[in-house]
């Protein structure tokens, strides 16, 4: 019984470290930052974040909610739920007190606005690597 207990649990923890590896963090090649803290990311995908510590604007690009790729990075590198993200994005936009992030419908897109946009953020997939995005880590 011990040893199918300890069996399982070394599997899920091989296969969570995978599916942890499958997205990248991405911010424009001008940003200077090498990493963000966990709270720090969520603070910016939540819209509540406005600024990079030297003052810049962030422009935060996600993919539709419908996206396993939304749903992993939110799940496995911001460790919320897409609904969570939803929700304070809904309430900043109703109560007039903020915009959503910007909605892209494929990776491409993503990369390509994400290179283009000084001071922007956003995520790929491993095999999306470009030179004009940076990879950042989330400690």
């Amino acid at each position: 019984m011990f040893r199918f207990r300890k069996t399982f649990l070394y599997s899920v923890l091989l296969l969570f470290s995978c599916q942890l590896a499958s997205q990248s963090l991405v911010v424009n090649s001008g940003t200077q930052l090498e990493s963000v803290t966990l709270n720090a990311a969520r603070a910016i995908f939540s819209m509540r974040l406005k600024q990079w510590p030297d003052g810049f604007p962030i422009t935060v690009y996600v993919l539709s909610d419908t996206s396993e790729i939304h749903r992993d990075f939110t799940r496995n590198k911001l460790l919320m739920f897409p609904h969570q993200l939803r929700r304070s994005w809904d309430r900043y936009v109703y109560s007039g007190m903020g915009i959503a992030p910007i909605e892209l419908k494929t990776e491409q897109e993503m990369m390509e606005k994400v290179a283009s946009t000084p001071g922007a953020i956003g995520y790929l997939s491993k095999e999306f690597k470009d030179d004009r995005v940076r990879a950042i880590t989330i400690q």
